[in-house]
């Protein structure tokens, strides 16, 4: 209970009194008053807008797009690239997927090339846009098996014509694909 904003919900900090605002404290003389064994916990759920730098959208020509710089995943893991160094991802089941939120296709891009691994049968990785099941295919990189998770291939696909900024899915075909990066070139 509360309305500190850099206090309620953190367990490392104190509230310097134990005042309430007027409506929590009426709500939590109301649960006491009818089971005192009761325990109320409410949380801050008010919309606020943080304003500063826009983060612009992802550059994705100047350098490959490292499978680890992902925003969100599903059925994902992290891997290592090599046992010296390096991050890779890897599925753990059919269907699994990760987005790069922000990516400027720009113009468009006509290639794309990517480091890829598998140690247990070929399978494959769509490239969708903006949705993991319903997006349109912007490509589909083929993954051969390469003995290994270790033993790395790249392999390149052509790429659907579209433009402009959007979410970019990588979604696996099924588990134990292992994804480096993404390599871009843009449409002649």
């Amino acid at each position: 209970m509360g309305n500190h904003p850099l206090v309620n919900g953190r367990e490392t900090e104190d509230r310097a009194e134990l005042e309430l605002p007027a409506g929590q404290d009426r709500l939590v003389r109301a649960v006491h008053a009818a089971n005192s064994k009761t325990v109320t916990d409410t949380r801050l759920t008010a919309a606020f807008d943080v304003h500063g730098e826009r983060i612009p959208a992802r550059e994705i020509y100047s350098a490959p797009l490292d499978a680890t710089a992902f925003d969100e995943y599903c059925a994902i893991t992290l891997a290592d690239a090599s046992p010296e160094r390096g991050d890779a991802v890897r599925s753990l089941e059919s269907g699994a997927w990760l987005v790069f939120e922000d990516v400027d296709l720009a113009d468009g891009a006509g290639h794309c090339v990517a480091s890829v691994a598998s140690d247990q049968g070929a399978g494959t990785i769509e490239l969708r846009l903006d949705d993991p099941l319903h997006g349109p295919v912007l490509g589909t990189v083929q993954v051969p098996s390469t003995g290994h998770r270790h033993t790395w291939t790249e392999s390149s696909t052509p790429l659907a014509e579209a433009r402009g900024v959007h979410a970019l899915y990588a979604v696996f075909s099924n588990e134990a694909l292992s994804l480096q990066s993404l390599s871009f070139e843009r449409r002649p």
